[in-house]
């Protein structure tokens, strides 16, 4: 017994590959959509090499890909693309540059500035084993591309949050904000949003959060009938940086599971993971 499924234009499985006006896979991973004069634009990281396990991620798993550069494809109703290329190009004959193969782009996101007509690109950049953790952004005067690199920063260098408390400003081991307010926080995953007023804003993660959580909670004061009840947590945490390629969310909350019970046995009060970056 042999079955053809037909499947109606416009339409697209989740799971099944997607492919490209010229019949490729789509290759724009972690990245987002500019929408710009009727046309959608999709930025995402170019996967065009092997994976493998840099020597300095080995405790933690964390695997890379080389960095080839940043993939934009153009469409007008979201389904079919065209590939427009690199819009940004990995920087290979510059062993110092950002933009060098064996470094980390990730997680590219792109606006329009109306006031200076350009397109802007803000990335994650970082070194091989993560402990950069930098904000990097490029300019281009046309949504395909290319794109100028500019440079990266530790975010809001100097600047407190608009929210802290004096508190937060104590340093401590498990203060990290504390600890990068010279330097800047760092700017891991990230992405951007421009408002109706067009002023522009960069999400992005920055301090160790489960470290951070572990702080918070151990700092609480928590009082039952009268009586303070000393409170801590111990936290496992698992991340698609840390697992093979593809894992899934089973997958993961048995990592994060196991490094539950070792935060446990290490004396509890703890957060086990990958090493902080």
């Amino acid at each position: 017994m042999s079955c053809c499924i037909a499947r109606a234009a416009g339409e697209f499985t989740p799971g099944e590959r997607w492919t490209d006006a010229d019949g490729h896979s789509i290759n724009a991973h972690g990245g987002g959509i500019l929408l710009h004069e009727g046309t959608y634009y999709w930025y995402g990281e170019s996967k065009s090499g092997r994976t493998f396990l840099p020597d300095c991620n080995k405790s933690w798993g964390g695997t890379r890909v080389d960095v080839t550069g940043v993939s934009c494809y153009s469409s007008t109703n979201l389904y079919q693309w065209k590939n427009e290329g690199l819009a940004l190009k990995a920087v290979p004959d510059d062993a110092r540059h950002e933009l060098y193969p064996t470094r980390v782009l990730e997680r590219p996101k792109v606006v329009f500035n109306r006031a200076t007509k350009r397109f802007v690109m803000w990335m994650h950049i970082d070194s091989a084993d993560y402990k950069a953790a930098r904000a990097g952004v490029a300019i281009s005067s046309s949504p395909t591309g290319p794109f100028k690199y500019i440079g990266s920063c530790r975010p809001n260098a100097g600047i407190w949050p608009l929210n802290v408390t004096e508190k937060d400003k104590v340093a401590d081991p498990g203060n990290v904000m504390a600890r990068d307010y010279k330097d800047g926080q760092m700017a891991r995953d990230m992405t951007v949003f421009v408002d109706d007023d067009e002023k522009a804003y960069l999400f992005y993660s920055s301090e160790e959060l489960a470290e951070r959580i572990r702080t918070i909670v151990a700092a609480s004061r928590v009082e039952f009938e009268g009586n303070v009840i000393p409170v801590t947590v111990s936290i496992g945490v698992a991340s698609l940086a840390c697992c093979p390629p593809g894992a899934s969310l089973e997958q993961l909350i048995t990592v994060a599971d196991e490094r539950l019970y070792a935060a446990k046995e290490g004396g509890r009060n703890r957060s086990v993971g990958a090493p902080n970056p």
